[in-house]
């Protein structure tokens, strides 16, 4: 079967083609092959092409034509070139799934030859990514399912990643457990442990965001790599992200998606989203890279308490969920983050941010996976996804393969525009502060601010002996970002030539 890929560039000719057997615009089809004793009928080009789902359809419109009797020279070209392409493609798929078996059977064997969890590991996430590109290239996913190397490969990276969390190698299960997502997608499998990790992941990313860098950096090494740039620190705080966060904000979250989504709507509780929210508060005390931030984690007694009040809340709401006569509502909600709060302040000393954060994440994971709490520090992103417009001094960024962030596009009619930001100009330093290090949404945060204030960019424009440092001081203004910028595109990218402005171009009308 054709993907959809593949359709569409093959309806693109064959469109072209039958414009051969048009008359005022129409095709004439005979259906002599499904009806013999019929007329023939007329049908347009067009839904000739769109009809056509697969490439089997699309064959039985060239064996239509054909059959008809009115196909000349022409046609019979086009299906010549139709099934040459096809025969192409076949030969093309069939050497590169070869190829890429051999590779497949060349690290397994790597694998069973290594040693150590992290030398087996990284040769097994390797010979997943083959065994996910074998599959594609495969004309049955079930016949390439049932080999028996690819239910052992399955088997081996399921262990490996079990044994990297259990040892608290959260890069290397989390690669394990996303491979093994990826080659099951249809059955749906593993989603909870990739969740599991990335959880994890995502904490040690917020609270720790040195030690995260650090890991990273130890992955790609281990994996023949480059490591990223160190880490930096310049606007990228915890404690300012979360300083906002109350109780009350996360008890009208948890309680309104209780009483609003769909599903919790159905169960009429809860109980499934205070039970996730104290997975992720065991989470957060169990994950050892926290212990430099959270002093108190590193006290086994301290921790072990906090601990074993979590799992007894938890164990209640699951006992109360399923005796049908005690229900889970709101008085547990309530009961729950004031027991967390004042076990906390006893035990642990956890920051109660940082634990109402997580409880509130870990109670919206019960749901689905757009359903989430838009926290304090990141409703300036949401607006400005939503709203298409935000405050700053209009620059698109992204980051290059060296971890520069990169200038995309000034957007037209913007304070960065104005002043003569270009396209290819990397930001090296924003008020003084060295870029090196920085995420994207780093940079977001520094160079957007509050109206009418102003931020100097230091960009590096030029190569070779060219290359020269130049400083920009904007005022940020308010940024309102269309929707459409032309009439019509005419390539990928947002640079000014990616669009056509003209609606008639002979007349000089446009957009």
């Amino acid at each position: 079967m054709m993907n959809r890929s593949g359709l569409a560039h093959w309806t693109t000719g064959i469109a072209a083609s039958l414009a051969l057997f048009t008359t005022a615009g129409a095709a004439v089809l005979s259906t002599a092959e499904t009806a013999p004793r019929q007329t023939a009928r007329t049908v347009t080009a067009s839904e000739l092409v769109t009809t056509a789902g697969s490439e089997d359809d699309l064959q039985r419109v060239v064996d239509s034509f054909a059959a008809s009797g009115i196909g000349d020279s022409g046609f019979r070209e086009l299906t010549d070139r139709f099934e040459a392409s096809i025969a192409k493609r076949e030969q093309d798929r069939t050497a590169k799934l070869e190829e890429v078996n051999g590779e497949l059977d060349e690290q397994l064997t790597k694998a069973n030859e290594a040693e150590g969890l992290v030398d087996r590991s990284i040769a097994l996430a390797e010979a997943m990514r083959l065994t996910v590109e074998a599959q594609i290239l495969s004309p049955s996913r079930d016949l390439f399912m049932a080999q028996p190397k690819v239910a052992r490969l399955i088997g081996d990276t399921a262990r490996a990643a079990n044994d990297a969390e259990d040892a608290g190698e959260w890069m290397i299960a989390n690669e394990l457990f996303v491979r093994l997502s990826t080659l099951l997608d249809e059955e749906d499998a593993y989603r909870d442990e990739v969740e599991r990790i990335g959880r994890r992941l995502g904490m040690v990313r917020l609270y720790a965001p040195e030690m995260f860098r650090e890991l990273v950096a130890e992955h790609r090494e281990r994996q023949g790599e480059d490591a990223p740039p160190p880490y930096n620190a310049f606007g990228d705080t915890f404690e300012e992200k979360l300083d906002k966060i109350t109780v009350q904000a996360v008890e009208r979250a948890i309680q309104h998606a209780s009483f609003k989504h769909v599903d919790m709507a159905r169960q009429g509780a809860m109980a499934p989203m205070l039970i996730a929210g104290l997975d992720a508060v065991e989470a957060l005390v169990t994950t050892s890279e926290l212990a430099d931030v959270f002093k108190s984690l590193a006290d086994d007694n301290s921790r072990g308490e906090f601990l074993t009040f979590v799992r007894k809340q938890r164990d209640e709401i699951q006992t109360k969920q399923v005796d049908s006569r005690r229900g889970v509502g709101l008085a547990e909600l309530d009961l729950t983050l004031s027991r967390l709060q004042t076990v906390n302040r006893f035990s642990d000393n956890l920051r109660e941010q940082a634990l109402r954060h997580e409880i509130g994440n870990g109670a919206m994971s019960a749901l689905d996976d757009y359903t989430a709490v838009i926290w304090p520090d990141e409703i300036k992103r949401f607006q400005r996804s939503t709203k298409g417009e935000f405050v700053g001094v209009g620059i698109q960024i992204e980051m290059d393969d060296l971890q520069n962030i990169r200038v995309v596009t000034p957007l037209e009619g913007t304070p960065a525009q104005r002043a003569g930001v270009q396209t290819g100009d990397l930001i090296k330093k924003v008020n003084g502060h060295s870029t090196v290090g920085f995420t994207l949404d780093q940079a977001v945060e520094v160079i957007t601010g509050p109206k009418n204030t102003s931020v100097t960019l230091t960009v590096e424009r030029g190569e070779g002996d060219e290359k020269r440092e130049v400083d920009f001081e904007l005022d940020r203004q308010r940024i309102e970002l269309p929707t459409v910028r032309g009439w019509r595109k005419t390539q990928a990218g947002d640079e000014g030539d990616a669009w056509d402005w003209f609606v008639n171009p002979d007349e000089g009308s446009g957009y």
